[in-house]
């Protein structure tokens, strides 16, 4: 259930007060009421049992600011040329209001269900496009059915063909344009997600249940994140205007998250992403770096994300001195400036190594990539 939710009922309720007005009966309105009060009670059950839960186990609050008071941001999107929106708005909603008297006062047996039908998909689009704060493609969901259905009932009842056959075709043209739409649009033989699929599949091979990885909404299934809020349009505003600390890179460091999604992150934890992660597919990154070739003196490096850490090559992992203990290959190793001594001289990257366990390879070159 979202806020639009609230925006579709109220459509619907000032649709069917137009409707209604157009022929007036007591009867209808009483059981107009009855039904609508039904109704309600019957939405209101799966929200208000989950709104029990959630209070009966101390999570009441969470809930409220998660449904409501995050998304009440002031300025965000589309709140410029008031006037004219509303001026917009008026004007739109009073003719499509008109347009659904004039149809709901006809004789036939349908008129007022598709007046009802009609004025809540419009008024409904219009308050989205006229108003509402933020838009996305999803939004027109509600209303372009709606639309359909009056549509394809007015030329069922009203349009007079010229010849017998000219509904067939009609009819066939529209579904081969719609057709022609789907396959242009989203070709059955593109698969869109296949880089979506990829990444998961590296997190998952990578990572271990209970293993952090921090990405933007929780993609990446199985996996719990570091980060309570999600990476969407208003969490991007509010920590734009400082209304969220921009603690990310702060709870990766705590809760040693070493697997990224670098995706909408901002700018100070892109920044933290790009210091202490290498990318290996897509936008997945593992946690490391990449040193310089040697120049005779150990090479130094600084981590600011502690753990378990190895040194490879394009063969492979390397045995290396690191602070002067013995050669090994791999160490744990805290946060703060280190050095390393190795027999080899080319390029190196200092890789979180549990990810070399489960199957990171050097051999592909990511290790090396700017």
């Amino acid at each position: 259930m979202s806020q639009k939710t609230l925006l579709l009922l109220g459509c619907a309720g000032v649709a069917a007060a137009v409707t209604w007005s157009a022929r007036p009966r007591i009867g209808m309105v009483v059981t107009a009421a009855r039904h609508a009060l039904a109704a309600i009670a019957g939405l209101l059950v799966v929200p208000a049992a989950f709104a029990a839960w959630f209070a009966a186990h101390g999570a009441w609050d969470a809930t409220v600011y998660c449904l409501v008071r995050h998304n009440m941001l002031p300025g965000l999107g589309y709140w410029h040329h008031e006037s004219w929106r509303l001026a917009a708005f008026l004007s739109l909603a009073f003719a499509a209001a008109a347009l659904a008297w004039r149809m709901a006062r006809r004789r036939e047996r349908a008129a007022a269900r598709r007046a009802v039908l009609f004025l809540q998909a419009m008024l409904y689009a219009l308050s989205i496009y006229t108003w509402w704060p933020l838009v996305t493609r999803q939004d027109m969901l509600p209303a372009l059915p709606p639309l359909i259905l009056v549509f394809t009932g007015y030329v069922a009842t009203r349009w007079r063909p010229l010849v017998p056959a000219q509904p067939t075709i009609l009819v066939g043209v529209l579904a081969a344009s719609e057709l022609a739409l789907l396959l242009a649009g989203s070709p059955p033989w593109r698969n869109r997600l296949a880089q979506h699929e990829r990444e998961v599949a590296t997190v998952l091979q990578l990572t271990r249940p209970g293993e952090f990885v921090m990405d933007p909404k929780g993609a990446s299934i199985f996996r719990p994140r570091p980060y309570y809020y999600v990476l969407e349009t208003i969490t991007e505003r509010r920590l734009a205007l400082g209304l969220l600390p921009d603690a990310i890179a702060d709870d990766m460091v705590r809760t040693r998250t070493m697997v990224a999604i670098d995706c909408r992150l901002p700018p100070r934890s892109r920044a933290f992403v790009e210091r202490n992660y290498l990318p290996v597919d897509g936008n997945v990154r593992v946690a490391g770096l990449r040193l310089p070739p040697a120049t005779g003196a150990p090479r130094r490096f600084t981590l600011e994300l502690p753990g378990t850490y190895a040194a490879v090559d394009a063969n492979g992992v390397v045995a290396a001195r690191v602070d002067g203990a013995s050669p090994s290959r791999r160490w744990a190793l805290a946060a703060g400036t280190h050095t390393l001594t190795t027999p080899a001289q080319g390029a190196l990257a200092i890789v979180w190594a549990p990810a070399l366990d489960r199957g990171l390879r050097s051999e592909t070159g990511w290790w090396s990539k700017p």
